[in-house]
């Protein structure tokens, strides 16, 4: 039995929960102007870091080029204050399995033993089923009790609220999308029970359609992040999501979990467990904020039952946001048969 809990901080008051050092942080490049935002705040606290993994996206280095940046690594290489003795791992967007066992392998050069390690992870830009299948790595095989998260909210979006209502292209992926299970988060099934599909919404609706179509579920239940960063960014996600939200079935199982607490995310999703699981398989979709997502896979690691849906896409918006706003540290812990913090 795993029970996982934590609370959520600003991510200023890190320092009151780690010690002056930490064992390892986790992050990857983008184009997003939030992306170092998280390293940036332990080194205004002068927390020393001793190790960093930081994901070199194959797919951003190309699209930095493009950007007008010649010397894409380097640039990078300055936005972490890369260290000889820190490690670069080249990894393909799209193959999370493949940067997964790249992370093991650097991973294992690095620490002998794991066992209570200080690990801190920025997921402000990191493509959800990496989020996912490395939380269930250092859960599952390093066998990790905490875990800080920082996550900086962005600002702002490129796309406008006018191209939102008329459906004018996508928002933070493009081309078809191919919806399957996320690595090591298939679930169960119990073929005596009926489906239901919760999905945690987000501004790109026809992603959330494609995820329906593909489970055929028996009943649909949307979460919208409310609050959200931004008070008009709420009306964009259920104006986005128009096309499933106006099947009155469907509409009247909205519910509702503030975009940036994955803590009241999974409390929301063990109440609907709580009411659905005896009769319904459970699945859910993480399409709204990455702290919702983040909930919802401490959700799932906790019910190994559940299944983690996912609509991989063709090619993701490398530079969806500009700016950013708070940063937020969430401070996980992850026990066995024990009853959390």
């Amino acid at each position: 039995m795993i029970n996982v809990n934590g609370f959520i901080e600003k991510a200023e008051a890190i320092d009151q929960y780690v010690d002056s050092e930490i064992d390892l942080f986790i992050s990857g490049i983008s184009l997003e102007d939030r992306c170092p935002q998280g390293w940036n705040i332990l080194k205004e606290k002068g927390i020393e870091v001793k190790n960093k993994i930081i994901f070199y996206f194959t797919e951003v280095i190309k699209g930095s080029q493009q950007q007008g940046i010649q010397d894409a690594e380097e640039y990078f290489d300055n936005l972490f204050d890369m260290q000889p003795t820190d490690h670069k791992l080249y990894a393909n967007i799209y193959d999370e399995i493949s940067g997964l066992m790249e992370f093991e392998k650097c991973l294992n050069d690095i620490f002998q033993e794991f066992e209570d390690k200080k690990v801190v992870i920025d997921f402000s830009i990191m493509i959800k089923p990496y989020l996912f299948i490395l939380l269930k790595y250092l859960q599952d095989i390093k066998n990790i009790e905490k875990i800080f998260f920082l996550y900086t909210e962005p600002a702002s979006y490129h796309k406008s609220r006018a191209k939102i209502i008329s459906k004018d292209g996508d928002y933070f992926t493009k081309g078809s999308t191919k919806t399957g299970e996320i690595p090591s988060y298939s679930g169960s099934k119990n073929l005596t029970k009926k489906t239901a599909l919760i999905v945690l919404l987000g501004f790109e609706g026809q992603r959330t359609v494609e995820v329906v179509r593909a489970v055929e579920p028996d009943i649909t239940i949307p979460i919208n992040g409310f609050p959200a960063y931004r008070p008009e960014f709420k009306d964009i996600s259920i104006i986005s999501n128009e096309e499933l939200l106006r099947e009155p079935e469907i509409f009247k199982n909205l519910d509702y979990a503030p975009a940036n607490d994955p803590f009241e995310t999974k409390n929301v999703l063990e109440k609907i467990y709580s009411k659905y699981s005896n009769h319904y398989n459970i699945a859910t979709a993480p399409l709204g904020t990455k702290p919702m997502a983040l909930g919802s896979c401490l959700f799932a690691l906790q019910h190994a039952d559940c299944r983690i849906i996912y609509p991989y896409p063709m090619e993701y918006n490398l530079k969806a946001s500009k700016g950013w706003g708070a940063t937020w540290v969430y401070i996980v812990t992850i026990l066995k048969g024990k009853n959390g913090i």
